[in-house]
């Protein structure tokens, strides 16, 4: 019997290991925090991807993202099921579908690694390890519109390597992070497998303490200046997603938002969720006048989330900003959900199942400039997930002094998804060096510090008004200044180091 225990062990341990470390990585995430996880997980896969194919490779990097994406995109099953009106078995299809696709990232990244990289060697573990990784989350954020969550790099957001940021994004942040890890494989391997020397200890550890030293050197170095103090009221309605889009249900929805906004003094911006008007535009306009009247005379700008017919076309509409009172300017979403706001080959999965056919999943893609201006300052909007793209924001942010996204969280429920949506907008404060504004339909609503910091919230499922100061800011970030291109210089070198061909060529790996 313990033969058999053995030999099935022997069996399972290569799938079994990485499986585990890619589901215990989304406790590194929030609303977890189980920072160490960060580097602990990656470190483990590293070990999984010792001296074995590049076919293996592939294979143990797949269970890898099994774990990472099973766990941490449960909250896909939430959306389809809970609120997409589809069975049990269709939702959990769909879901699996979408995390066996994006298993496929670390999957290639167990191949190239093992491909392109095949000694087992310290070059191997921090220079071409984590350089695969982050060209692969640019990847995965990017192709087919991108999945642009579960970046390593925002397990940190409560570390000071996120301090990081304002250099090179959260993909300088996840390159940090899985240096550590391959630091730390190397010397687990150092002290487990020959006897441990101490210069060759201080060798290991140099490129990872000289990272944190940057990052602890950077801590609390202002980027960017205050030009102003505002004080902003993010109304948080608590909309429930069943009647979201109920006619029925247009008037409790519009009163619950006047009288919220009625509730609120002396505030220079008010900020309303993703569609918190749910007729779209010119069809609400009589109701938007009246708010920009009410709005006019109390002196605020009022930036709210409403659909907006387009232009000759009877059928599509844009996922739409409008800011009126002391503001104007509309904003159209450019980066859009596929099947939440849109269906991919419309004309032919249109009615098959209840999940190609929710309401509002015409949107149309909004064009490249549309300014947003609210008390005389410009600034940079973001409809829910456009928050997670970082060269989006970047471009968005280059001009503009604070940063509003408006998003829709009732779609994940009480799932892990919210926090996850709450700690990206946290890096792209970072980033960019203002305030984010997240107003939020049933939470979490928050005011973000340009160092990444809450500076206050609402809890989820709660009507209230979140009313707090934040400041305009002005100034570049380095990432701002240089974009994609310092980080594409950067991985170039690393990649060129870690890859070049070293020694004989490796045979009869298993």
């Amino acid at each position: 019997m313990k033969k058999q225990i053995k030999a099935w062990f022997k069996k399972l341990w290569p799938y079994g290991l990485p499986l585990l470390a890619g589901a215990s990585l989304v406790l590194a995430f929030s609303p977890y925090h189980i920072i160490l996880l960060g580097f602990i997980a990656p470190a483990v896969l590293l070990f999984c991807l010792q001296n074995v194919s590049p076919k293996k490779g592939f294979i143990r990097g797949y269970f890898f993202g099994l774990g990472l994406f099973g766990f941490g995109a449960s909250w896909i099953y939430v959306s389809i099921y809970t609120y997409g009106g589809e069975s049990m078995v269709i939702s959990g299809i769909i879901t699996v579908l979408f995390v066996l696709t994006l298993a496929l990232f670390p999957g290639i990244l167990g191949w190239l690694l093992n491909k392109f990289s095949p000694k087992s060697n310290y070059i191997r573990s921090s220079v071409a390890f984590p350089v695969l990784w982050v060209l692969l989350e640019i990847l995965r954020g990017w192709i087919f519109t991108g999945f642009p969550w579960l970046f390593i790099g925002y397990t940190q957001e409560a570390s000071r390597l996120s301090m990081l940021a304002p250099l090179g994004s959260v993909w300088l942040v996840s390159w940090a992070t899985v240096l550590n890890a391959g630091v730390l494989f190397e010397i687990v391997t150092h002290f487990t497998t020959v006897k441990p020397k101490h210069k060759k200890l201080f060798k290991l550890l140099t490129p990872t303490l000289a990272v944190w030293i940057a990052a602890f050197a950077l801590n609390n170095h202002a980027w960017t200046t205050s030009t102003g103090t505002l004080e902003a009221a993010l109304i948080q309605g608590n909309i429930a997603q069943e009647i979201r889009w109920d006619q029925a249900a247009v008037d409790k929805i519009l009163f619950r938002y006047q009288t919220l906004t009625q509730e609120v003094s002396n505030a220079d911006v008010v900020i309303w969720p993703e569609g918190a008007i749910p007729v779209a535009l010119p069809y609400s306009e009589a109701f938007v006048k009246n708010m920009h009247a009410y709005a006019s005379n109390h002196h605020f700008a009022l930036i709210t989330g409403v659909p907006i017919k387009a232009a000759g076309d009877r059928e599509a509409y844009y996922n739409g900003i409008v800011a009126v009172g002391e503001g104007t300017g509309m904003y159209f979403k450019r980066h859009l959900v596929p099947f939440g706001e849109y269906v991919p080959f419309e004309k032919l999965l249109r009615g098959l199942i209840a999940f190609f056919d929710l309401p509002m999943s015409n949107f149309i893609e909004g064009p490249a400039q549309q300014p947003i201006i609210a008390k005389g300052v410009q600034v940079a909007p973001a409809v829910c997930y456009e928050i997670a793209y970082p060269f989006t924001m970047r471009n968005l942010s280059l001009n503009s002094q604070f940063i509003v996204t408006i998003s829709n969280d009732a779609w994940f429920g009480a799932s892990i998804g919210p926090w996850q949506h709450l700690q990206i907008a946290q890096m792209r404060a970072l980033e960019t060096g203002r305030y984010v504004l997240r107003a939020t339909n049933t939470g979490i609503t928050a005011l973000i510090g340009p160092d990444g910091e809450i500076r206050a919230s609402l809890p989820q499922f709660k009507d209230d008004i979140l009313k707090a100061p934040f400041q305009t800011m002005t100034g570049l970030t380095p990432w701002m200044q240089f974009g994609p291109w310092s980080l594409w210089g950067f991985l170039g070198v690393l990649g060129l180091w870690g890859f070049w061909p070293r020694g004989k060529k490796i045979k009869n790996r298993k």
